[in-house]
């Protein structure tokens, strides 16, 4: 099987897991249908979230007759959205609320487990970026030594589960992907890997 470096393309965010919730006050701009825009104020309650696939961080207008919790997977896709009602901004690491980082790492911990065929996936693919760095020293859990062993172990058999990945090459694979979000959503990065579309 060829290898190659593990970059995720930017998709939609159809899901995000409910980082903090907070009464506030917007201003957001609306395209009309003649192309010009509009400035609306948005005032109640304010939720910042995580999404999903992409690890977006956004800010959305939360129904106030909803019953809503903290880390709660609320939908963000296109359609009618019960819980997370209207996109308000893209945020940065930097401007969410102290609830929200505390509840940050917890969040893509539960994105991980949900979908972890897919990561289990990117530890069976993820190759080199170029001839120094492979994709899998970027996470701060593996050296050079641990590459040679997943890429060794993968080889003989294809990991089928983080519990496999982990008793096969003695490193906690969900703990090494969560580090890596975190550097990502917090500093510039020379290399993005989880992020979509940077």
């Amino acid at each position: 099987m060829s290898s190659k470096a593990f970059f995720r393309k930017r998709v939609i965010e159809n899901y995000g897991y409910i980082l903090d919730m907070f009464d506030g006050e917007r201003r957001i701009r609306i395209r009309r249908f003649d192309g010009s825009f509009k400035e609306i104020r948005v005032v109640g309650l304010i939720g910042q979230l995580l999404g999903e696939t992409c690890f977006t961080l956004m800010e959305f207008q939360l129904n106030q007759d909803a019953v809503i919790n903290f880390l709660e997977r609320a939908y963000i896709g296109k359609g009618p959205r019960n819980k997370a009602i209207r996109f308000i901004r893209f945020v940065k690491y930097d401007e969410l609320t102290y609830r929200a980082k505390e509840n940050l790492p917890k969040a893509i911990e539960k994105s991980i487990l949900l979908n972890e065929d897919e990561w289990v996936n990117f530890f069976n693919r993820a190759g080199p970026i170029n001839i120094r760095t492979h994709t899998l020293e970027l996470l701060r859990m593996i050296g050079k030594k641990t590459v040679f062993k997943i890429i060794e172990e993968r080889e003989r058999k294809p990991f089928e589960s983080f519990r496999d990945f982990y008793h096969r090459v003695g490193v906690d694979p969900v703990k090494a992907i969560i580090d890596r979000v975190m550097e990502e959503l917090r500093e510039e990065q020379k290399y993005y890997i989880f992020l979509c579309g940077r």
